[in-house]
């Protein structure tokens, strides 16, 4: 009995276009007032940090939210 491979498919987040635009905007923020990184919350600093990878082609996995401080 031939069986057939098994396709492993990594998980994938989805990201709401809100998101997207708030992150985007925040980048934004930044770029213009380079002080403005000081008023992000921790968490979207790391979604921030992953966007710009993801648009350099990285694949990125954010992990569940903490109460780490990030």
């Amino acid at each position: 009995m031939i069986t057939e491979p098994k396709l492993e498919v990594p998980e994938t987040k989805i990201i709401l276009l809100d998101e997207v635009s708030r992150i985007k905007t925040a980048i934004n923020d930044i770029y213009l007032e380079n002080e403005a990184i000081y008023r992000l919350q921790s968490r979207d600093f790391e979604e921030m940090i992953a966007e710009i990878m993801r648009h350099k082609n990285f694949n990125v996995a954010l992990t569940k939210r903490t109460r780490d401080g990030g």
